[in-house]
């Protein structure tokens, strides 16, 4: 017999948490969240150019995941260096756990 655990259920925090998956539930960001992954300082040329797009769209998909805590961004002079955050880590890594526990 599976224990009754109580939580208290925060709506707005719920909310904040779906508006941030939302930003990996997109074909391309993923991707560029995976390239940034493997290519850890990475430019915004170097993702248009891998990805074959535009730099407008490419700034717009970095932006989003760098909003949402998916990446962390430094400046190096003219050219500003993405980065997977440690919270990205801990996010990916909860939702994996809870896929595997409800497939």
């Amino acid at each position: 017999m599976q224990t009754t655990k109580v939580i208290k259920i925060e709506i707005s925090k719920i909310k904040k948490a779906a508006q941030i998956l939302r930003a990996i539930d997109h074909k391309k960001r993923s991707h560029v969240l995976d390239y940034v992954n493997n290519n850890p300082g990475v430019t915004v040329t170097e993702c248009y150019i891998k990805f074959r797009c535009e730099q407008s769209e490419m700034s717009q998909y970095l932006g989003t995941l760098r909003h949402a805590g998916f990446l962390i961004s430094e400046r190096e002079g003219k050219n500003i260096r993405y980065y997977v955050s440690d919270s990205a880590f801990k996010i990916i890594e909860a939702v994996n756990k809870f896929a595997v526990k409800n497939p």
